[in-house]
C-alpha cells in the first residue's frame, strides 16, 4: 500500500517470512531501528513464533510498526502486541494505514478475532482501535490473556472478523 502523507511517500509492508527472505538485512535493520534494539531477530520470530509485522516507511525510512502474534491456532485468534509510530511521524495517519493493511491480511490468514492490550490512559490508541471496530472486553475473558508482560496494559480490546 502506497500513499502520499504531507508530500512524503508512505509505503506499508506486511512482513511475513516470504517477504522477509527477499531482503533479510533490510528488514532486520528496519525493525531494529523502529524498536531501537539490535536484538529483535525478526527471522526467528517469523519462523517459529507465528509472528507477523506491518512496517511503515516514510520516504524509505522505517517509521512505524505493528507486531502481530497468533495466540490460538485452533481458533485463529491473533493479538496485536505492539503498535509504534516514531514520534516525529505521529499524527499523520500512519497507524491507521498500517491497520488498513494488517486487518484484511489477517482475515485472509483465517483470523476469527484480533485482540489488543491498551494502556488505560492511551486515548489515541483507543480511538484507533474503535475506528477499526475493536471493542473493550474484560481482561482474562480469553484464556492466557490475563497478563500483559509488564503488568501495565490495563484494557483488552477485541475485534471479531
Amino acid at each position: 500500500m502506497k500513499g502520499d502523507v504531507n508530500n512524503m511517500k508512505l509505503e506499508i509492508i506486511f512482513l511475513d517470512l516470504t517477504t522477509y527472505k527477499t531482503d533479510p538485512d533490510f528488514y532486520e535493520n528496519a525493525v531494529a531501528n523502529i524498536f531501537d534494539s539490535n536484538y529483535v531477530n525478526v527471522e526467528n520470530q517469523l519462523k517459529h513464533k507465528n509472528v507477523y509485522f506491518v512496517i511503515a516507511f516514510m520516504d524509505n525510512v522505517p517509521c512505524g510498526i505493528v507486531r502481530i502474534v497468533l495466540i490460538y491456532k485452533r481458533k485463529t485468534v491473533y493479538c496485536i502486541r505492539q503498535v509504534l509510530v516514531l514520534e516525529k511521524y505521529r499524527n499523520k495517519g500512519i497507524a491507521s494505514k498500517m491497520y488498513e493493511k494488517c486487518i484484511p491480511k489477517l482475515k485472509e490468514l483465517g483470523a476469527t478475532k484480533i485482540l489488543s492490550f491498551i494502556l488505560q490512559q492511551n486515548i489515541p490508541s483507543k480511538r484507533l482501535h474503535s475506528k477499526f471496530g475493536f471493542y473493550n472486553t474484560p481482561k482474562g475473558y480469553y484464556e492466557n490473556t490475563n497478563y500483559d508482560g509488564n503488568g501495565e496494559l490495563e484494557e483488552m480490546w477485541c475485534k471479531k472478523i
